[in-house]
């Protein structure tokens, strides 16, 4: 809940991501996306957020992406609640 970031399931050994790695996050989008995991439920901390916008500022940049692709897991998969909170607003806070 520090904002700490820490990668997840290894899929090849090493801490990097690779572009011929496929995550297993949200189906039908694993093999073309990133999966980010906050910790928690509904209470995320400023913390989180601040770390939350950082990573999203480096992947966005480094893969030249823009905000309109990013979304929520909520977005992409039926019955699904997460992240919990609104992506879409929360982006406008997201410095490119």
């Amino acid at each position: 809940m520090d904002g700490s970031v820490e990668v997840g399931r290894k899929i090849d050994g090493d801490n990097f991501v690779s572009d011929n790695e496929a995550g297993a996050h949200a189906l039908g989008y694993n093999s073309k996306s990133i999966g980010i995991c906050l910790i928690g439920v509904k209470d995320f901390t400023e913390e989180q957020f601040a770390s939350l916008r950082k990573l999203l500022h480096e992947l966005m940049n480094h893969y030249g992406i823009g905000k309109d692709k990013i979304l929520g897991h909520y977005q992409v998969s039926a019955n699904r609640t997460c992240p919990n909170f609104d992506v879409p607003e929360f982006l406008k806070s997201v410095i490119v």
